[in-house]
């Protein structure tokens, strides 16, 4: 009986070990989740949250690529074990680390270890296209809708680099843009204007050289005026502008920016003739204005492009007239020529204007067709502009919200960004 009693003593302590706490020491280390689970090339100093059991303040921390034992570009820095279900560990990524999923691997000084297979992935560090050597950067400046107002943002010249200017009130068509402005301190700047009605603003930035990110000054008021349209000189110094006068008649005033002046007229239209206009643009070196302005004629309201001569003589040729659909030519004045861009309607286009090349002779050099575009702007010789289409309904050309840029002598053209009304340095 003692024997049978002693036996069943050993059998009831076997079972009682066996259902009772595990040393801690002996426990499987276990390793389930992270968080985060991810991280871009070249992020350092990141907590990384790492779940399990059985840890212990000995743990040490390795993310290897999966299936292998390579490091892989993570490097641990340190070490925190929160509890014997949780630790933080403290990673950098290198900026040449492989892109792949790791698994994550903890050792205990005992020996123990886990491993949770695939738990962390390492992604491609996106290449911001500002930093690319060599781009042309600013080019030209545009803007997007932005709740009820405009974001006012500058691109290089091929549209895949942008950095937002202001988001503001206002009205994109007038947008114009100058770089480099140079001040009196001697400091390079950008320079951005447009009409939030009935005044005209301007900021003014700077460009960080190899990063290209820009650093924005205040909005400043230039001007109250009671006109529709502006224009930049090519040295960002001196704005052209209009108003419209009591007695009927329009007049395109010039003031200095730097510092701001006050304005002086430089072309008076009569209020019996050349009495309405919508836009102009000043050529490079402020001699001449290519002008839309409407008159009557045979009851009939015929629209004419001008070049009007900065001279004070107070005088205008026509280049082209005719009835544009828009009832706008728009002209863009080449800064570093006497070319001029504009659109007028042909028997071919439809609804859409086509995009013509000129000067101020008049002849047409680069009639386009259809280039369908509107609101044009020169950048390196080439024309930039809002895209446009036939509306699927066939009745009206309709924007398409992308900024298009167009060789003149080709025709050939190329989507750069979406965006409305782009203008050039």
């Amino acid at each position: 009986m003692k024997i049978l009693s002693k036996l069943a003593l050993a059998v009831i302590a076997v079972v009682v070990l066996a259902l009772g706490p595990i040393d801690p020491a002996h426990a499987q280390v276990q390793v389930t989740s992270a968080d985060p689970a991810s991280a871009v090339q070249g992020t350092s100093s990141l907590n990384v949250t790492i779940n399990g059991s059985g840890f212990d303040s000995s743990a040490a921390v390795k993310f290897l690529v999966a299936g292998t034992a390579e490091t892989g570009g993570i490097t641990v820095k340190k070490v925190t074990v929160r509890s014997a279900k949780r630790l933080i560990a403290t990673i950098d990524v290198a900026d040449t680390a492989i892109v792949n999923k790791f698994d994550i691997e903890v050792t205990l000084s005992s020996g123990r270890k886990g491993k949770g297979t695939t738990l962390f992935t390492v992604l491609k560090k996106a290449v911001d296209p500002c930093t690319v050597a060599g781009i042309d950067f600013p080019g030209f400046a545009y803007w997007k809708p932005s709740g009820k107002g405009i974001e006012v943002l500058v691109a290089d010249a091929t549209g895949k680099c942008s950095r937002s200017v202001i988001k503001s009130t206002g009205t994109g068509p007038t947008l114009q843009f100058s770089y480099p402005v140079v001040g009196a301190d001697g400091v390079t700047r950008g320079r951005v204007v447009w009409v939030d009605a009935p005044a005209v603003v301007a900021v003014d930035f700077t460009v960080a050289a190899g990063t290209n990110q820009i650093s924005v000054g205040p909005r400043r008021t230039i001007y109250v005026r009671t006109g529709g349209h502006i224009s930049l000189s090519r040295d960002g110094h001196t704005l052209y502008t209009n108003n419209y006068l009591e007695s009927g008649e329009t007049v395109i005033n010039r003031l200095g920016l730097d510092p701001i002046g006050n304005p002086t007229p430089v072309f008076i239209g009569a209020a019996d003739s050349v009495s309405s206009y919508s836009s102009f643009s000043v050529n490079g070196d402020e001699t001449l204005l290519y002008a839309d302005y409407s008159t009557y004629a045979g009851g009939s309201r015929v629209y004419q492009l001008l070049w009007i001569p900065l001279d004070g003589s107070n005088t205008y040729n026509v280049i082209d007239q005719g009835e544009s659909q828009s009832g706008e030519f728009n002209p863009a004045a080449d800064p570093w020529s006497n070319r001029v861009a504009y659109q007028r309607p042909t028997a071919t286009s439809g609804y859409c204007e086509s995009l013509v090349t000129s000067d101020v002779s008049g002849y047409p050099a680069y009639p386009l067709q259809p280039a369908d575009v509107i609101k044009s702007t020169w950048l390196n010789g080439k024309v930039l502009a809002d895209g446009r289409a036939l509306s699927t309904r066939g009745d009206y050309c309709a924007y398409t919200g992308t900024i298009m840029q167009t060789d003149p002598v080709t025709g050939e053209q190329t989507a750069l960004t979406s965006g409305y009304d782009p203008d050039g340095r």
